[in-house]
């Protein structure tokens, strides 16, 4: 089992809000393939919403991306392009 990160005390370094811990969902992207990781611990700003992520945890999720075959399962996703709005 993963602990969460020890950055409860330090501030958040954008905004000096006050970090939480969590577990959150990430969207990662490794050759045009995109991964969600869910329930990953983080320390979350209460104010701006900044996450912060344990050593530990990004080498995971980082064999994770690595091993997409281990998806539990998948999800279609709409896809648009960035259009200038007149």
């Amino acid at each position: 089992m993963i602990m969460m990160p020890k950055m409860a005390k330090e501030p958040c370094d954008f905004c000096d809000g006050h970090l939480e811990p969590r577990t959150v969902s990430v969207v990662r992207g490794r050759a045009r393939k995109l991964m969600v990781i869910e329930n990953v611990p983080a320390m979350v700003c209460s104010q701006c919403g900044m996450r912060y992520y344990d050593a530990e945890v990004v080498r995971r999720m980082e064999r994770l991306l690595q091993r997409s075959r281990s998806a539990k399962r998948t999800i279609q996703v709409p896809v648009t392009e960035f259009e200038t709005v007149a």
